[in-house]
C-alpha cells in the first residue's frame, strides 16, 4: 500500500472527486445528446472523451496516487486539446456555412473555465501560467474573433455571455495565480513552523535528546504493544551539584552534553536516550540476551574512561529493569528508580538491576 504524506493524500482525494464528476458528467451529456434529433457528431465525441479521460485518470490514481498533480496536468492538457479542436470545428462551420455560432457552439467557455480552475488548484503557479494560456487561447481567440466580426451575434445574450466568460471571467483565473502562490508559500511556512514547534516540544535544547515527555510517550507505547524484551535504564551523574559549584554551570552543561553523546553512541538503531531532568538520563533499549547489565556497564565504562575538559573523570550511577508484560508506565519507572537509588546508596559509579 502506498504511503502518502498529508499533502499528497489531499491532492489524491481531490483528484478522484474531480475525475469522478468528470466521468459521470461526460457519460450523462453523451446520453442526453443520443436522445436529441440530429446531433452534431462532436456532441458525442467531446463528452465521451471527457468520460474516458476521467476514467483513465481514476484507474491511474488507484495505482499511483502520489502522482495526482502530475496526472491532472497531463489530463487537463488532453482535455484542452479536445476542447480546442471541437471549438475550432464549430467556428469554421459558422464561417463557411453561415450557421450562427451562438446557436451551435456547445458549452466550450464553461468547460474551459472549469479546466482553468482545475489547473489553478492542482498545479504550481508557473505551470498554471503557460498551461492556462495553452488552454485559453485556442478556445477563446477564435470565438472572440468571430463574434467581434459578427456584431449581430455579439449583441445577442449568448454572444455577450461568451465574451464575458472568455474575456474578463477567464482573466480572473490568471489574476488569482499570484495570490494562490502567496497562500501556498504561507501554508508551507506554517507547516514548517508547526513541525519545528513539535520537534522543540519533544527535545531537550541542551543535549538535543528527547525530553521526559517524549520518553514517557515512547515507553507507554512499548508497554502497550508488548514489543519484545525491552530494558529501561535510569542514570544519574554522580556529584553533579559539586561539579556545578566548583567549575560553574557552563562546565556542568558541557558535562551533560558529553554524557549524552557518549551514552547515545552505544545505542543501536531504534533505541532511545532521553534527558530525564537535571543530571538524570533515561534509556529504552533491547535487553541484552545473556547479561542484563551489559549495556549499562558499557555506558558506565565509557563515561569514566576519558576525562571531560577541566572537570576530569565523571561517573554515573545506573538503575536497570526489564519492561514486563504486566507493567504500566509507573511500575516500570518505579523499579528502575529504586535500582538507581540502590546504586547511589551502594557507593555510586555502579549499576543495579531491579
Amino acid at each position: 500500500m502506498t504511503l502518502l504524506n498529508p499533502r499528497q493524500a489531499f491532492y489524491a482525494r481531490l483528484a478522484r472527486l474531480v475525475l469522478a464528476v468528470g466521468a459521470i458528467t461526460g457519460f450523462a451529456v453523451a446520453g442526453w445528446h443520443a436522445r436529441t434529433a440530429a446531433p452534431h457528431p462532436l456532441d458525442h465525441v467531446v463528452p465521451l472523451s471527457l468520460a474516458l479521460i476521467s476514467l483513465f485518470g481514476l484507474i491511474y490514481l488507484h495505482w499511483l496516487p502520489r502522482r495526482a498533480r502530475w496526472l491532472m496536468m497531463w489530463l487537463s492538457l488532453a482535455l484542452a486539446c479536445v476542447l480546442a479542436g471541437s471549438t475550432l470545428v464549430f467556428v469554421v462551420d459558422a464561417w463557411n456555412t453561415g450557421i450562427r455560432l451562438v446557436e451551435t457552439l456547445p458549452a466550450s467557455a464553461v468547460a474551459m473555465l472549469c479546466l482553468l480552475i482545475m489547473q489553478l488548484v492542482f498545479l504550481p503557479p508557473r505551470t498554471v501560467i503557460w498551461l492556462g494560456l495553452l488552454t485559453w487561447a485556442p478556445v477563446a481567440l477564435p470565438v472572440m474573433g468571430y463574434l467581434l466580426l459578427h456584431s449581430d451575434e455579439l449583441t445577442t445574450r449568448r454572444g455577450q455571455e461568451l465574451m464575458v466568460l472568455l474575456g474578463p471571467a477567464s482573466l480572473m483565473a490568471f489574476v488569482l495565480v499570484p495570490f494562490r502562490a502567496a497562500t501556498e508559500r504561507r501554508l508551507v511556512q506554517l507547516q514548517r513552523s508547526e513541525l519545528r514547534s513539535r520537534v522543540l516540544a519533544s527535545r531537550d535544547p541542551l543535549t538535543d535528546l528527547s525530553n521526559r515527555r517524549a520518553f514517557e510517550m515512547q515507553l507507554a507505547n512499548v508497554i502497550a504493544q508488548r514489543a519484545g524484551p525491552q530494558q529501561l535504564i535510569l542514570l544519574d551523574v554522580d556529584h553533579f551539584k559539586s561539579i556545578n559549584d566548583r567549575f560553574g554551570h557552563p562546565a556542568g552543561d558541557q558535562v551533560l552534553v558529553e554524557v549524552a553523546r557518549r551514552c547515545a553512541s552505544l545505542l543501536q538503531r531504534g533505541e532511545l536516550l532521553a534527558r530525564w531532568g537535571g543530571e538524570e538520563f533515561a534509556a529504552l533499549c533491547r535487553e541484552p540476551e545473556h547479561e542484563p547489565l551489559a549495556l549499562a556497564e558499557a555506558m558506565r565504562g565509557r563515561l569514566e574512561a576519558t576525562p571531560i575538559g577541566d572537570v576530569g573523570i565523571v561517573t554515573a550511577s545506573f538503575g536497570v529493569t526489564r519492561v514486563r508484560s504486566d507493567d504500566d508506565l509507573q511500575s516500570a519507572l518505579q523499579r528502575a528508580d529504586q535500582a538507581l537509588y540502590r546504586a547511589k546508596q551502594g557507593g555510586r559509579n555502579r549499576c543495579e538491576s531491579g
